[in-house]
């Protein structure tokens, strides 16, 4: 029978099926505010006047615009795409002068298209600006030869309104709470609790069911999803370097938020899934009976417990957020501390092993407070002695 280690529930699929709905919901939402504004409202907006907007290249904004998956590339992605899309009309306006031949717009053409493929390559991290920009401009220099009047200023101002319309489904509404999309920050503590848990449960359901093919499949599902969680850190960074540079400027504190997180899941969250890996492999071979390793087992779930609770919280914490992770921090110490205790024996299997586990479990407490940082500190030493 499965113990309470292996038996925490997972995310629920129906709340899973009920976020699928919600996003479903809202591009088709979107969509449909576009259809509706480019067919259905006063004629003297939406025709082919100066006002008029083009309804395809609406649609496509907002298609492209709902794809994203957090509020914050949300935000980053509408200001490069209307970044772009300003470029590249101001490039094309270029291309209007009637002194040009066709042998001049050619160079002119080249010259453009030369400026934009290199700041998409040296400014990699904002390239998606300068791909829409030399979209735009070809968009600029084509549809004039065919008869289309005004495609510059079409082009900016139907982008402008795809993107009103998935701004306030996608961005404003759940700023009020509303059919809400994560946050880049909710991601990152999503990553740090999923693998401090599954670190913990993949060390405490080695030792629970020692030698048992059940719990070995149950040590393996959650080193999966722990170095799953591991190995997105590198990419998520890397995707959100515009967003992080926004936060800079904006908020330090959210900065910070980003900076601590990475660094924690890069040092001492990563030692720590390292250190259970081994650990429950060979405390699953090693351990003569559950019984036998029943208290340091205990003392890894406490500090799960309380550990996960807070970083499962941390986001909606704010300003209450160092006292919580004092609290927090406390109650793993608590637990580590027991562990401890535990391994004085030097009969329990594996003792170098939990030993580490515990030490690089003291370290994730280190970086969690810096009011318990002192007494994590002596534990650490404590500990060393055992290794």
């Amino acid at each position: 029978q499965r113990g309470s280690s292996g038996g925490l529930p997972g995310p629920c699929s129906m709340s899973s099926d009920m976020g699928t709905y919600v996003e479903a919901f809202k591009k088709a939402a979107a969509i449909t505010t576009g259809a509706a504004l480019n067919f259905y409202l006063p004629a003297h907006m939406w025709s082919e006047g100066f006002w008029g907007g083009d309804p395809v290249w609406c649609h496509i904004t907002i298609t492209m615009l709902c794809e994203l998956d957090s509020i914050d590339r949300l935000g980053e992605k509408i200001v490069l795409r209307i970044a772009g899309t300003t470029i590249g009309a101001v490039a094309g306006l270029v291309m209007s002068y009637e002194g040009l031949d066709d042998i001049s717009r050619l160079v002119v053409f080249f010259v453009w298209t030369m400026l934009f493929a290199y700041f998409e390559k040296k400014d990699s991290s904002r390239s998606y600006c300068w791909t829409i920009a030399a979209v735009t401009f070809g968009i600029c220099v084509f549809l004039p030869r065919w008869g289309r009047s005004r495609t510059a200023w079409k082009r900016w101002w139907s982008i402008m309104q795809g993107t009103a319309v998935a701004a306030f489904w996608l961005w404003l509404v759940p700023l009020f709470g509303i059919l809400r999309k994560p946050a880049v920050k909710e991601e990152f503590h999503k990553m740090l609790s999923t693998v401090c848990k599954e670190s913990l449960t993949m060390m405490a359901d080695a030792l629970e069911q020692p030698g048992e093919a059940q719990a070995l499949a149950q040590v393996k599902a959650s080193d999966q999803k722990a170095a799953a969680a591991l190995r997105g850190l590198p990419v998520s960074w890397r995707k959100y370097h515009y967003c992080r540079t926004g936060c800079e400027w904006f908020s330090k504190s959210n900065n910070h938020e980003f900076t601590a997180a990475k660094e924690l899941l890069a040092g001492p969250m990563t030692h720590l899934y390292q250190s259970c890996a081994s650990a429950a492999r060979a405390g699953h071979t090693a351990a003569k009976s559950p019984q036998s390793v029943a208290g340091v087992r205990a003392s890894i779930v406490d500090v799960r417990t309380a550990l996960d609770g807070y970083l499962l919280q941390y986001v909606s914490l704010g300003n209450k957020r160092e006292e919580a992770a004092a609290a927090a921090a406390k109650e793993a110490l608590k637990g580590i501390d027991r562990g401890m205790a535990e391994l004085s024996n030097p009969k329990v299997a594996c003792r170098s092993q939990l030993a580490q586990v515990l030490l690089d479990a003291t370290r994730v407490v280190q970086a969690l407070s810096k009011e318990v940082a002192p007494q994590a500190e002596k534990t650490a030493k404590q500990l060393e002695e055992l290794l």
